[in-house]
């Protein structure tokens, strides 16, 4: 394990980009404007952030279908309101932000910013919604002037395939799954990004996906041996909670 320590370069000295997934979540509340400043401070290339859409159509910053779990507050996202949402508190006395919101700081800060569409559970969101939810994310995106530094990423495949109609509009999409398919559905819907989790690495991942024209981002990288494992694929991205951990 010292060795490995030993072995991992500051993220000033490599050429993969390190992005700080939610924020700092090994440090302080996920999703939080702290957090998000704390991977700034701490090395980081980019963010991964998680947005969610409320009942009155606004692109909420969570990651999960309810804000039970990191704010004072209780609720499914699709059943409030940014009205009922005011004076809700994350465990880090920060409001609830909105993408919109959000966006300004982390362009200063930042290279790259993805951000994923979460959509709930179930069959709470038809298709017609989740078409719905993208455009209102493409239209904040292109609102906030900054779509060259934003990647919309998703692991829901209507979001996904209307992501991909959608680029012409100026955006930047990549494909999330589960393994390393996502390489070859990127290519098929002529997205610059795939994203999978590490261990679906296989030695020449990236190398592959540079030859097809897409870029690679795993997640979460969290120790030395995984940076390592990362930089022998040649991804292009690497998503850490720790980007303090990944970066001393």
């Amino acid at each position: 394990l010292l060795l490995l320590l030993l072995l991992t370069p500051a993220c000033a000295d490599v050429e993969i980009l390190v992005i700080g997934h939610r924020g700092s979540p090994y440090e302080t509340v996920e999703n939080s404007l702290e957090g998000f400043k704390l991977a700034y401070m701490d090395g980081a290339d980019g963010v991964e952030l998680d947005v969610g859409w409320t009942k009155d159509e606004r692109v909420l910053i969570m990651h999960d279908d309810t804000v039970d779990r990191i704010t004072d507050c209780q609720g499914a996202v699709r059943d409030l309101t940014m009205t009922d949402l005011t004076g809700c508190k994350l465990s880090n006395g920060e409001p609830v932000r909105l993408l919109s919101d959000m966006l300004p700081d982390l362009a200063g800060w930042f290279s790259i910013v993805f951000v994923e569409m979460k959509t709930p559970s179930g069959d709470v969101l038809s298709v017609a919604d989740k078409r719905a939810f993208t455009d209102k994310v493409i239209r904040v995106v292109k609102g906030s002037g900054l779509s060259e530094k934003i990647v919309i990423i998703s692991y829901d495949e209507t979001v996904l395939e209307h992501l991909a109609v959608s680029q012409d509009q100026g955006i930047i999409a990549g494909w999330d799954t589960s393994d390393d398919s996502s390489v070859l559905k990127a290519r098929k819907w002529k997205m610059p990004w795939a994203l999978m989790p590490a261990d679906a690495l296989s030695d020449r991942t990236g190398t592959i996906a540079v030859g097809l024209g897409q870029e690679v981002a795993v997640y979460q990288v969290n120790s030395p041996r995984q940076f390592l494992d990362a930089e022998q694929a040649q991804v292009r991205a690497i998503m850490s909670d720790s980007v303090r951990t990944i970066c001393s």
